[in-house]
């Protein structure tokens, strides 16, 4: 039950994301059309736009992994 809890508050956290890097992809329709009129290649456009995302995403977890472990020994203090 607290797997099939946690799975769903994974899918929700990633489908949030999504619609986050969807809606900056968006909002920089402007400067991707000013690119590309300067003769930047779809290619590259991608690779700039994926290196984007993987940058906040890492940012992300890191700071879900500092939290973690921060969190951690306050519960093993909680239990006893």
């Amino acid at each position: 039950m607290l797997l099939a809890a946690s799975v769903l508050v994974f899918v929700i956290a990633c489908s949030n994301v999504a619609n986050l890097i969807l809606t900056r992809t968006v909002r920089r329709e402007g400067e991707l059309t000013i690119r590309a009129a300067l003769d930047a290649s779809t290619g590259t456009l991608r690779r700039m736009l994926l290196a984007e995302s993987l940058l906040l995403c890492s940012a992300l977890c890191r700071g879900t992994l500092r939290r973690a472990k921060a969190t951690k020994p306050l519960t093993l203090l909680r239990m006893r």
